[in-house]
């Protein structure tokens, strides 16, 4: 009889589990430097990940929902510490059109894309996911409302960064509003407004974001957008930002190219005036096997140095300050990778014409107190990634 009943039990939380569509996932990466060196001293080797930090991802996530309600939970075990990573929220949709959201939430709808290279490796560049349109994101926890009331239609806003209590003037200072309209066979017309404000500073960063996505046209992916700071003199960085990314696949090649402009920005001599530019060009071939072979160039003149990496560090401790590398940098990557079904195993080569140091700690900043960059840096990464 116990166990007829232990059955039952087991029975009824497996179909409520169902009902619920209670899943649990998975995703990490990690990426074994054997061999880095600045040209500044002896070489060296370490554990990082391409967004920065010295220990591998090891993520997880629980997921539930049904047709009106929901959570989000991603953690990490990440060094052996447990921790948060990405989305932790819940949610409830009062109607099949409308859904409302509380926590730390991330909202990829109209999100763009310039993902390629050695944005998946160790990164010279912060060209990537939100370089067009950048995803809703409540930073450490806020509300969002989302609609999609037509096909094609989306409307999502959201109040950001609440988790330590905020003047209720300020509260839609840092908020995101953004639209975007899909038509059929041709792509993605999206705008949104990003606040970002400082009441310790009064400085208010805020930005206007318009964007196109075209998918009309078979293998081709052209994505462009446009940034204009609404007070420049807050802002300080620039005055209009132009970013654009496309990919192409012929047969068992996919192309790939990202440009970026940025107008008065500084350089290594000028503190404004002048015009950024980050320019890079990839190519994933597929062989057999799950095997692929991949390779990028990407290259910043001394204001784009500043606008899409890190710049250098000048000086250093109390009077060290970040600016434009001389020389502007290039970067090149030749990479393998082998797939499997939940995962992948790879090998590739990086090199920079200036130092990359960061890349110890992963991420994309150029830091090298006390000189210009001037030394060349190579890297050899080993890339190990699984999804579930």
């Amino acid at each position: 009889m116990k166990k007829a009943l232990a059955i039952l039990m087991t029975l009824a939380l497996v179909g409520s589990l169902s009902f619920a569509e209670v899943k649990i996932g998975a995703w990490g990466r990690g990426l074994f430097v054997p061999s880095y060196n600045d040209g500044d001293s002896d070489a060296t080797s370490f554990n990082t990940v391409s967004w920065g930090g010295p220990n591998a991802r090891v993520g997880i996530s629980i997921i539930g929902s049904s047709d009106n309600a929901g959570f989000e939970i991603d953690m990490n075990m990440d060094g052996g510490s447990a921790g948060n990573s990405d989305q932790n929220k819940l949610w409830v949709k009062p109607t099949d059109k409308v859904k409302a959201e509380i926590g730390v939430v991330f909202d990829d709808t109209l999100r763009g894309n310039a993902c390629y290279g050695t944005w998946n490796w160790l990164r010279t560049s912060t060209m990537g996911e939100d370089s067009i349109f950048p995803r809703i994101n409540t930073g450490n926890g806020g509300f969002v409302l989302s609609a999609a009331p037509v096909e094609g239609l989306y409307a999502v806003a959201s109040v950001n960064n609440i988790k330590n209590s905020v003047l209720q003037e300020n509260l839609f200072k840092n908020a995101q509003y953004a639209i975007g309209y899909t038509i059929a066979n041709v792509g993605t017309i999206r705008a949104q407004y990003i606040g970002v404000y400082d009441p310790s500073t009064e400085l208010d960063s805020s930005l206007i974001n318009a964007a196109f996505k075209f998918t009309g046209m078979e293998n081709l992916y052209v994505d462009a957008g446009i940034f204009i700071p609404t007070k420049k003199d807050d802002f300080g960085k620039y005055d209009m930002m132009f970013n654009a990314f496309a990919s192409y696949k012929v047969s068992a090649a996919t192309l790939y190219a990202s440009a970026g402009f940025a107008t008065d920005s500084a350089d290594f001599e000028n503190a404004d005036g002048e015009l950024a530019m980050d320019l890079g060009f990839g190519v994933d071939y597929a062989l057999a096997g799950g095997v692929t072979l991949s390779a990028d160039i990407r290259n910043q003149n001394s204001a784009g140095s500043y606008q899409y990496g890190n710049g250098v560090t000048y000086g250093s401790g109390a009077t060290a300050v970040q600016g434009p590398i001389e020389d502007g940098m290039t970067s090149f990557f030749v990479g393998v990778d082998k797939g499997f079904s939940n995962g992948k195993i790879g090998i590739g080569f990086q090199y920079a014409t200036t130092t990359f140091n960061n890349w110890k700690n992963g991420g994309w900043a150029t830091e090298k107190a006390g000189d210009q960059g001037d030394n060349a840096t190579y890297a050899i990464p080993v890339k190990l990634e699984y999804w579930f």
